[in-house]
């Protein structure tokens, strides 16, 4: 088939790496990708790198005409079998401009979809999002559970970590990561005696704030800001634990990428973590906003090595079962076979 990939984000977060991600998997599938993007967007050089077609189109709203009948031209020039769309703007726009003639599959990065409804398909990446859409009145064969999937697996990790140990983040700084409540329960370590060193890797508005929340703390001698960090693998290699503090979050790539990497982790009991994490098998879950069950979660990896190891090596194994282009290919393969088939027939 030949399938439109299409996504009209700017920015650099989980809704954009997994569109980048979807042309590796479509093509593990045996699909002919387009992909179409805006050439504004931040993850376009990777898209080229992939020597994938690419349609680049700046749009200004998902309302604006001219935008949609850019796109419409598109897809009569490209003509494909289906669309696979990432994000509300791009789910409404490909909607209007497809207007019925192109099966729109809509993956869904969190739980606001009121405005794709009218999709042919939907991609649901955890349990809860399936369940959602039925609430919603989507018939059951219209929606598809597709995990999110890393594009390769990184090599294992050495058993030996530095001291003292590292605990990491890896983060847009936004107020519903739950940053604030990290500083708070590295804090409440610190009160307790437990050595360790923090980084808060990542960027964002709040970067003054936590900064200053680190000062008022006491915590500069123990937390550092590198920003973003660009080798992530050496990055969490060089962690003992990775924590996950976020008040909501619906999915998180940083969380997949650590237990791929066999950091020991620690989740809130936030959407999509909960569904993803085992707690006590595949990491540790806690409350979220609750900074000293944080604290004594980080407090327990930190002091039992050999659980740490034992959920690390778990989660990697869920990784390689669950989270991967060979577990999901055949999952999207199937998925769009069924969303165009059906769209063949008199509606």
């Amino acid at each position: 088939m030949r399938v439109i990939n299409a996504m009209l984000g700017l920015g650099r977060g989980g809704l954009e790496e997994s569109f980048v991600v979807y042309h590796e998997v479509l093509r593990a599938a045996g699909h002919e990708v387009v992909s179409l993007l805006d050439p504004r967007a931040a993850v376009a050089e990777e898209v080229r790198s992939l020597g994938v077609l690419m349609e680049p189109v700046r749009v200004f709203t998902r309302w604006d005409p001219i935008s949609i009948w850019r796109v419409r031209k598109i897809l009569r020039r490209r003509a494909p079998d289906a669309i696979v769309t990432h994000g509300n703007r791009a789910g409404s726009l490909l909607l209007r401009a497809a207007r019925g003639r192109w099966p729109v599959i809509a993956r869904l990065p969190n739980y606001r979809f009121r405005r794709v409804l009218a999709c042919d398909g939907f991609i649901a990446i955890l349990p809860d999002q399936r369940e959602a859409l039925y609430r919603a009145g989507v018939p059951q064969d219209r929606v598809f559970h597709i995990p999110s999937m890393l594009p390769r697996l990184p090599p294992r990790r050495a058993e030996v970590g530095p001291l003292p140990p590292v605990i990491g983040v890896m983060s847009r700084f936004h107020p519903v990561k739950g940053l604030d409540v990290f500083l708070h329960a590295l804090r409440w370590l610190k009160d307790q005696g437990v050595r360790f060193r923090a980084v808060l890797a990542g960027d964002g508005e709040l970067r003054p704030v936590l900064e200053g929340l680190t000062r008022q703390l006491a915590l500069e001698a123990e937390v550092v800001f590198p920003g973003w960090v660009h080798d992530k693998t050496a990055f969490l290699h060089s962690l003992g634990v990775f924590c996950l503090p976020s008040l909501q979050e619906a999915f998180s790539r940083a969380m997949l990428e650590a237990m791929a990497h066999e950091v020991p982790l620690v989740v809130t009991d936030s959407d999509g973590p909960r569904q993803v994490v085992e707690h006590e098998r595949t990491g540790l879950v806690v409350p979220r906003g609750n900074p000293v069950a944080l604290g004594q979660a980080l407090q327990r990896l930190l002091q039992e090595p050999d659980l740490a190891r034992a959920l690390a090596r778990l989660a990697r194994a869920k990784v390689e079962s669950t989270y991967t282009i060979e577990a999901t290919a055949p999952l999207l393969h199937r998925a769009l076979e069924t969303v165009v088939t059906r769209h063949g027939k008199p509606r």
